[in-house]
């Protein structure tokens, strides 16, 4: 059990979001590890992973300029 609330926590890392929508994350991360530990309610699962997708699409993920850095770098070196 955890491993949804694992994930989120890794995805959070890097994603920037607001505070409500990472707990909704949590929250809904949290109600398919329940799901998967009690067996019951099994039919949410299609859902819960429609809106954890859906919402964690709303969080910004930054992603770095590998072409930028590197010509910083060097830019630095000579």
């Amino acid at each position: 059990m955890g491993r949804h609330r694992e994930a989120v926590n890794k995805f959070l890392e890097t994603a920037q979001c607001d505070e409500v929508t990472a707990a909704t994350l949590h929250g809904l991360a949290d109600r398919w590890d329940i799901i998967e530990a009690t067996q019951e309610g099994t039919g949410q699962i299609p859902q819960l992973a429609a809106v954890l997708l859906n919402t964690a699409q709303s969080c910004r993920i930054p992603v770095e300029d590998v072409l930028q850095s590197l010509e910083l770098e060097l830019r630095g070196m000579t």
